[in-house]
């Protein structure tokens, strides 16, 4: 489907937000094979993939945004989306998460070919070792971050380039409090669900880490890593979670996942759909 034309409830929301709050403006870079141009647009019939227009488009607008005042961000947090489906949670998630370090490291990649040296530090969570329950979503979308990295090391490791992926703990931060938005329906059919996971996770909220113990993990891993490619947790509940993912069966870990987040057992909800 095309998004044009902001709809009416969103354009609403735009106008109602506070004068000063920053206008974003999310690619979710899907390319056509073939750019389609109007006839008589300087563009038409030089057989450009949508991947050749998007770097033209790039070049053209980029200098126009930062002229007056703006500048490319991946955020993680949208307050409404003016042009575009109302609930895009894939394309949030996965440009926050995957696609968003991927272009920055993409960027800086041949400065640090060129200095022959350097670590790319991609931070994790337990999401990727074992898929959590109503977070599918960010869970796959840091595996695919894990997986990314483990690909990236081999690539770069000839020219001299490191990378560690951080399993990071639970930390008292902004994405850990209620101004995250949350993807849930709990008229749905796995509204039952929620108010059990929810409160394990308020718990772990109150009993979270500060962030200063995060910067020195992150510290130590840029100051000590030297391998090609190393998998460091950040964190003793981080530590040990992956050391258990690694060994653990996979029924074992799902009970474990199971009973931690207080989810029903096999079959419990068959009568409710």
């Amino acid at each position: 489907m095309d998004y044009v034309d902001p709809s009416r409830e969103n354009f609403a929301r735009f106008k109602a937000l506070a004068r000063d709050t920053p206008i974003h403006l999310l690619n979710q870079i899907r390319y056509r094979d073939k750019a389609v141009y109007p006839e008589g647009h300087p563009a038409a019939g030089l057989g450009w993939s949508g991947e050749q227009a998007f770097a033209e488009y790039f070049r053209l607008v980029v200098p126009r945004i930062e002229a007056l005042g703006g500048g490319l961000v991946w955020n993680a947090s949208f307050e409404c989306m003016m042009t575009g489906p109302a609930e895009p949670e894939w394309d949030r998630i996965f440009a926050t998460n995957l696609f968003g370090p991927a272009a920055l490291t993409n960027a800086l990649l041949p400065a640090m070919r060129a200095r022959g040296q350097g670590r790319i530090v991609v931070v994790s969570s337990t999401g990727a070792v074992r898929g959590m329950p109503l977070a599918s979503i960010y869970s796959a979308s840091k595996a695919g971050a894990e997986r990314w990295a483990e690909s990236l090391a081999a690539e770069v490791a000839p020219y001299g380039l490191g990378v560690t992926i951080l399993l990071a703990d639970t930390y008292s931060t902004e994405i850990t409090g209620d101004g995250t938005p949350v993807y849930r329906d709990d008229a749905g059919p796995y509204g039952p669900q929620h108010p059990k996971i929810e409160k394990r996770g308020r718990a772990a909220v109150r009993v979270a880490n500060p962030p200063e113990r995060f910067a020195r993990s992150l510290a130590r891993a840029l100051e000590r890593d030297r391998r090609p490619i190393v998998h460091r947790g950040a964190g003793l509940d981080a530590k040990i979670f992956r050391m258990v993912g690694r060994v653990m069966p996979s029924i074992a870990m799902h009970h474990m996942v199971r009973i931690g987040l207080g989810q029903p057992r096999f079959g419990a909800l068959r009568a409710h759909r």
